[in-house]
């Protein structure tokens, strides 16, 4: 017997109203179900910090590049940009920050993270260059360890 055996009762004009709702339903009940639906998890990470001149642009000015690199495993770093970051950091006179992160993944892993702020204070994205990198091969991202 097939799974839509009630819409032989509906007239003609309703069916396909009556299949869309039971489709959306459907698509809205899996959604939020599944074992990958994202999730965000908002976290801070002790860094250490260089300023990065060899990355700004001259296309965004006001964006400073830096280089932080994770306390709990320096391989691991990232260049991120933002109005007077190096200088921010510069007058802090501090070795190392604390770094919020926005970092969503699901049961597979990881799959991608955001700096948001600096010591508690908000980092102004203005442009500039941005990468992640490590300076050997293997071992775990110290943020994707929050997903497994």
């Amino acid at each position: 017997m097939s799974r839509f055996w009630l819409l032989y009762k509906v007239p003609g004009q309703c069916r396909v109203a009556v299949l869309v709702c039971a489709a959306s339903v459907s698509i809205i009940s899996m959604a939020g179900c599944g074992r990958n639906t994202p999730g965000h998890i908002h976290v801070q990470k002790a860094m250490t910090w260089q300023c990065a001149p060899e990355s700004d642009s001259p296309q965004f000015p006001e964006a400073q590049a830096v280089r932080l690199r994770f306390v709990e495993d320096p391989r691991y770093y990232d260049v991120i940009s933002g109005r007077g970051l190096c200088d921010r950091l510069k007058r802090s006179s501090k070795d190392a920050v604390m770094v919020e992160f926005d970092v969503w993944g699901n049961a597979s892993g990881m799959v991608g993270y955001l700096e948001v702020a600096l010591d508690g204070e908000m980092i102004k994205n203005v442009g500039g260059f941005g990468s992640s990198n490590a300076t050997e091969s293997g071992g775990t991202h110290p943020l994707a360890r929050l997903f497994k």
